[in-house]
């Protein structure tokens, strides 16, 4: 026959790394979650929203690497080899993605400057109005007319912004009079 299949050779071969991979993916993910609230939350409380959002998410990345890792070699695979062919792969994407990779870039100077947050009032390439999402590809602003705006980082970076609620109170300035 054509199609004579060792089906209990296969699940003796196949099935324990199977099996292992979805338990490690399954502990995992549910670790890797659990990472990301906690080191989100930790955040929160030193560094501004958007700082701790993304400190979040490179810690879920970092997990989500380390479980791909382990279930390639529940099943042998040389995970160097597969290195190296990210590494090139990931100049070609690279080179192709020079805008996204430029609105990363600008995202993360963003939230680093920390000139804008979440809930301030901006104006930036001609559009005005509250912060509503600040993450590495895009600025989204509410405007007055409640009309939802998305400005590449790049643009905003590489553009005047104006934040008006920078400076949340007017500071009191001191009068001196004369007494004649």
């Amino acid at each position: 026959m054509i199609f004579d299949i060792d089906w209990a050779g296969l699940a003796q071969q196949w099935g324990p790394p199977i099996v292992k991979s979805t338990i490690i993916a399954l502990i995992g993910l549910r670790i890797a979650n659990f990472a990301q609230r906690t080191a989100t939350k930790t955040a929160k409380k030193k560094l501004t929203p958007g700082l701790s959002k993304l400190l979040g998410l490179f810690v879920y990345y970092v997990c989500l690497g380390i479980i791909i890792i382990t279930v390639l070699q529940q099943f042998n695979i040389s995970v160097s080899a597969l290195l190296g062919v990210a590494g090139v792969a990931g100049v070609a994407i690279g080179f192709a993605a020079k805008t996204s990779v430029a609105n990363i870039i600008s995202g993360i100077f963003l939230i680093a400057e920390r000139t804008v947050d979440i809930g301030d009032t901006i104006e930036s390439n001609g559009v005005t109005g509250v912060v509503e999402s600040l993450d590495l590809f895009s600025v989204k602003l509410r405007t007055l007319d409640n009309k939802l705006v998305r400005i590449s980082n790049e643009n905003v970076l590489n553009k005047t912004l104006t934040n008006l609620s920078y400076y949340k109170e007017k500071k009191p300035t001191k009068k001196t009079t004369k007494k004649g």
